[in-house]
């Protein structure tokens, strides 16, 4: 079994080596050290960062920062995801007080992983964690995949259902990559979708791609649903999309995912090529 290949890319290619990242993973979160950084989100409307989307970063002793596409999934796998988000949902709360008593307006996103949705078990301890947000919960967005809701979609509904009663807002990510991105706006209390970045690269190249932008955009307004285009990296793709009529972008162009220490405060924001 030593020489069996995992199938995460990054991973060293040994069940053994595999094995002993999961081991570290877990003491990691045992001992709090994984990190939350914050990617901001360009509001037109106010020209201000005042969302941004919670991220969860993994600094290895020796090995430094660990990418989360390999990390998370093998959190997913393991049963590690419900501490990882407990951990998440607790330094967000801690940073949104501290804003809130320094008088600064913060609108955080936290990813919710498919995991709490296999069981109703499962679902229930989510809910109890994040209700201890509820203080804070005009100022929190939970994101979820079309994967994580088609899993269990009574369940989904029902969790998503009860955390919009709580005032919590629901966003849709990765909007238009699945099966039935359509029906899951019937289907479930969504108040946000995430334009997908394989639409954003493509925006400048493929009248496909931009007409798809379009027609979210379109969508989105005739339902009252708001829109983040994910994934922006040039001046370019801002324009193009700011132009169809897009007010909230995040993405390289303004800034990766940061320590909450190196956020900076802009009060006005000018494009510029």
């Amino acid at each position: 079994m030593a020489n069996h290949r995992t199938t995460l890319s990054g991973l060293p290619s040994s069940l053994s080596d595999a094995e002993g990242l999961l081991a570290a993973l877990e003491t990691a979160i045992e001992q709090k050290c994984l990190l939350v950084y914050y990617q901001p989100q360009l509001d037109t409307k106010t020209n201000s960062f005042i969302h941004m989307e919670a991220l969860v970063r993994w600094n290895h002793p020796l090995r430094g920062m660990i990418s989360p596409a390999i990390f998370v999934p093998l959190a997913e796998r393991s049963g590690l995801i419900e501490a990882m988000t407990g951990l998440i949902i607790d330094q967000v709360k801690a940073d949104l007080d501290e804003w809130r008593s320094d008088n600064v307006v913060k609108s955080i996103a936290i990813n919710i992983s498919a995991a709490f949705f296999a069981d109703v078990e499962s679902s229930e301890r989510l809910l109890a964690k994040l209700e201890q947000l509820s203080d804070h919960a005009r100022s929190i967005t939970f994101e979820l995949t079309e994967t994580a809701i088609v899993e269990n979609k009574k369940l989904a509904r029902e969790c998503l259902e009860r955390l919009r009663s709580l005032g919590f807002s629901i966003s849709l990510d990765d909007f238009g990559t699945g099966h039935a991105s359509l029906s899951y706006l019937l289907e479930f209390p969504i108040d946000e979708i995430k334009i997908d970045r394989s639409f954003v690269s493509q925006i400048r190249t493929s009248e496909k791609s931009l007409q798809i932008v379009r027609s979210v955009l379109f969508l989105a307004k005739a339902l009252g649903l708001d829109v983040v285009a994910e994934g922006i990296e040039t001046y370019e793709e801002l324009r193009i999309i700011a132009e169809l009529g897009c007010s909230r972008f995040q993405g390289y162009y303004f800034s990766p995912a940061v320590p909450k220490c190196q956020l900076e405060v802009r009060e006005q924001w000018t494009v510029a090529a």
